[in-house]
């Protein structure tokens, strides 16, 4: 059976979203939200993700970002009602200094 994935996401023609942050609120020591634009399929919208700070050591980060986004909003709602709309995901980030 082949994956429903390419077919939500259409992914055979739009390999990449984006997302480019334009403010960012701290809610606590470890912890913000983190507001901007999610472009996805040539369809833009503002989006807001939450941020946990996982580790730091001043030369390397780790965090997590997590959140929902509705895929009708990037004209990507093929198959709804049968699959969801929200699309919630979690996502664990690493980066390290050179």
């Amino acid at each position: 059976m082949r994956s429903c994935v390419p077919l939500l996401f259409d992914s055979d023609h739009y390999d990449t979203i984006t997302f480019r942050s334009n403010r960012v609120e701290q809610t606590g020591p470890d912890s913000a939200r983190i507001s901007g634009t999610l472009t996805a399929k040539g369809h833009s919208a503002s989006e807001s993700f939450d941020v946990k700070l996982t580790s730091w050591n001043g030369r390397s980060i780790g965090f997590t970002v997590s959140g929902k986004i509705l895929r009708s909003h990037y004209a990507m709602d093929v198959g709804t009602p049968i699959y969801s709309n929200v699309v919630q995901f979690d996502m664990m980030v690493q980066g390290e200094r050179n």
